[in-house]
């Protein structure tokens, strides 16, 4: 059972390291994550270092140093909207106003009187369907806590799962899981597969039960009563989705009672993107009770898959196309895998330029958009196929009056880069299945 820990309950020797940083003592930035990114390897050398990494952890996260780099994080790549209080990143112009907004943040903390408040709640189009998905808008200043304490227990809690996982992790993204997913059709000929997703995946965590999970994983640590108040919410179900710590804590959850239990239940590898899965069977004889057993595990969490078995199966092997993580998928010619541009994707290009011009963002952001996309979907586009995706993407853009991208000069370089980084992604990959200490 979860014990919850005050956030004052710092050991002496914590709360004395932690007085130099909130006295106004800046120090450097790169000093803070350093320091902290040192330990954990400490730790990892030699575990029974952990009870000293773990106590610390609050005062790392709430360090103002830390929180700086999590503000500078934010406020360059993160959303622009502003929580329920009206604050936006824009209107901490001035360093001092920031630094003291920071140490005033940290001095809550530390005091034990930090507190989520409110969240602005928008309902978000799903591409393609009538349904919408419901993101929580903190503020601003909340968005920062949680991302500091991002930045700081997932060097902790990611290296322990599983490498088929790769959502939401550090050196690994959907390119990963679609190398996976290759080498496994043409070294192991798993053409028979089960593709499905998770309902409402985030509103259904129960949160004591995954607070216990953090508690046990991060030894009692103090921060766990922070990473509470920052998932904090009505009822017992559900952990905000839209908010830095959540990812995170779906896949602490969904690792530990799915991944590591399918690994030792079940022959057939699953290659798991947040919550959307795939599993790969040797057989089709073996695939309906393969999907009743994921079924039944997922169900033991709290989960609901959306998908039926006649939904979610494929026999790649008889031409059937997958869709999966915006790709439409087949069989190639030479036994791997070819991939296409599902629709799908098309529609997610739609919605992000429609929020570009919702939120009256500049020419060149809907630029960066378009790259980021065609940079994303590049292995589905074969070289000589360019020209009339680019135009396609030009005419999806000006349809929400952002004329003139000239994306034509930059389509050819970003393919390229595109192409590398793919073939990056398929070594990394590689080396997984090679790794005698690596079970996947």
């Amino acid at each position: 059972m979860f014990v919850t820990v005050s956030y004052e309950s710092f050991t002496r020797e914590a709360g004395a390291r932690f007085g130099r940083y909130s006295r106004g003592n800046r120090g450097e930035l790169g000093d803070a994550i350093e320091d902290h990114a040192n330990e954990v390897a400490a730790w990892q050398r030699d575990p029974l270092t952990a009870p000293r990494l773990m106590e610390g952890l609050l005062e790392t996260a709430s360090n103002p140093m830390m929180l700086m780099g999590a503000w500078n994080t934010l406020s360059a790549c993160g959303g622009k909207a502003s929580g329920p209080d009206g604050l936006q990143y824009s209107d901490f112009d001035q360093p001092s106003l920031l630094w003291e907004y920071l140490r005033d943040i940290s001095t809550e903390i530390r005091a034990g009187r930090f507190r989520r408040g409110k969240v602005r709640k928008v309902r978000v189009p799903k591409p393609g369907k009538q349904d919408h998905r419901v993101i929580h808008v903190a503020n601003i200043g909340t968005r920062t806590v949680s991302r500091a304490v991002l930045e700081t227990v997932q060097p902790i809690l990611d290296p322990s799962f599983m490498p088929l996982s790769v959502g939401f992790r550090p050196r690994r993204n959907r390119l990963h899981g679609l190398a996976a997913a290759d080498l496994l059709v043409r070294e192991q000929g798993l053409t028979q597969w089960l593709v499905f997703d998770l309902k409402n995946a985030f509103d259904v965590v129960p949160r004591q039960r995954l607070m216990d999970l953090v508690a046990k994983r991060l030894s009692q640590s103090p921060i766990c009563t922070l990473i509470a108040e920052l998932i904090r919410g009505k009822g017992k179900r559900g952990i905000p989705q839209g908010s830095c710590i959540s990812s995170l804590l779906l896949n602490l959850y969904v690792d530990h009672l799915f991944d590591r239990k399918w690994m030792q239940r079940s022959g057939c590898p699953c290659i798991r993107y947040a919550d959307d899965f795939l599993v790969l069977c040797p057989f089709t004889t073996h695939s309906q009770q393969t999907f009743n057993e994921a079924i039944t595990l997922l169900q033991v969490a709290g989960f609901h898959v959306k998908e039926s078995y006649a939904t979610a199966f494929c026999n790649l092997a008889t031409g059937d196309t997958a869709e999966w993580l915006g790709f439409q998928v087949t069989l190639a010619p030479d036994g791997g895998l070819q991939f296409g541009l599902a629709e799908k994707s098309w529609w997610r290009l739609d919605e992000r330029l429609s929020q570009c011009l919702a939120k009256q963002q500049s020419q060149e952001h809907a630029t960066s958009i378009s790259r980021g996309w065609l940079a994303a979907m590049a292995i589905a586009i074969d070289q000589t196929q360019l020209p009339p995706v680019v135009q396609r993407i030009e005419s999806t853009a000006q349809q929400y009056g952002f004329d003139g991208l000239a994306l034509e000069a930059l389509a050819l370089p970003t393919w390229h880069r595109a192409q590398e980084t793919w073939q990056r992604a398929r070594q990394e990959v590689q080396s997984w299945f090679s790794d005698p200490a690596i079970t996947i």
